[in-house]
């Protein structure tokens, strides 16, 4: 009589479950990329809010320096800025935004000192959630931990209303607490 030998499969669970979490994180980053570019590419493109009207939106002087920045070009980003914050009658949120994407370019860059010095420029323009928090994630890279504390704190009473104000608050209080200090 014939052996039967059967696989149960023990041992390979485990290094199949791996495999399989390892595929469905790469698939969540190539669908958060996409998403992204799918954003990116509807924020550029999109169209005046008249139905009849096929004219763009005109492209601001923030949407250049962003552009250049996201294909890699971070000195000419840094130079549209510059030029753009030269220009006379400026609005203080032109001065925001401008200042915001300088701080943005110079933290990807590494520069920490410098985009504490922007983020803290747009600040003195609009006080928004989003600015303090990419003040307190600076701070913190630069080991200002009470500094990264304050302005999480700010930051909290400036959530807008949303389904997600509640997930945003927790994160900022659980970003303060990992800190060392109390929300």
């Amino acid at each position: 009589m014939e052996e039967t030998k059967v696989i149960t499969g023990k041992g390979t669970g485990s290094k199949g479950k791996k495999l399989l979490l390892a595929g469905g994180v790469v698939l969540l980053v190539v669908v958060a990329a996409g998403a992204g570019v799918g954003v990116r590419y509807w924020q550029t493109h999109r169209h005046s809010s008249t139905p009849a009207s096929t004219a763009q939106r005109p492209k601001t002087r923030e949407d250049t320096a962003q552009d250049l920045a996201l294909s890699g070009d971070y000195a000419g980003a840094q130079a549209a800025i510059e030029n753009a914050l030269k220009q006379p009658n400026l609005s203080a949120d032109d001065k925001y935004q401008l200042y915001y994407q300088q701080g943005a370019n110079q933290k990807n860059q590494g520069d920490d000192q410098a985009a504490l010095a922007s983020f803290l420029q747009a600040a003195s323009y609009e006080q928004t959630q989003g600015i303090y928090e990419s003040l307190a994630q600076v701070a913190t890279a630069l080991g200002k931990n009470a500094d990264a504390i304050s302005y999480y704190k700010k930051a909290i009473p400036l959530i807008p209303p949303s389904p997600l104000s509640d997930d945003y608050k927790r994160l900022d209080e659980q970003a303060i607490k990992a800190l060392g200090g109390q929300p």
